[in-house]
């Protein structure tokens, strides 16, 4: 279990970095969390699942109105702009 918890600190470290660029380059938390959005349906469209929580979050997506995507990057972009340095 320790890889799998490593490697999601990883992604979290990774996204944080990317989203501090993303301010710094002046992009707006809108145009974030859209880019965010069609980002995750190319995901969903092109990447298998590795892992049930991967399985879970697909179906999630697959089964959620725009809206409810919109709301789940939302909140991905605010657990991460959390862990980011401050900008």
């Amino acid at each position: 279990m320790p890889e799998l918890t490593d490697s999601f600190q990883q992604f979290e470290r990774e996204l944080a970095d990317k989203l501090q660029h993303a301010h710094a380059m002046g992009l707006s938390k809108e145009h974030i969390d859209n880019t965010a959005k069609r980002i995750a349906d190319w995901l969903m469209k092109e990447v298998q699942p590795r892992s049930p929580e991967q399985v879970l979050l697909k179906q999630m997506w697959q089964n959620g109105t725009d809206e409810e995507r919109h709301a789940m990057s939302s909140v991905l972009h605010k657990l991460i702009e959390k862990k980011a340095p401050a900008h």
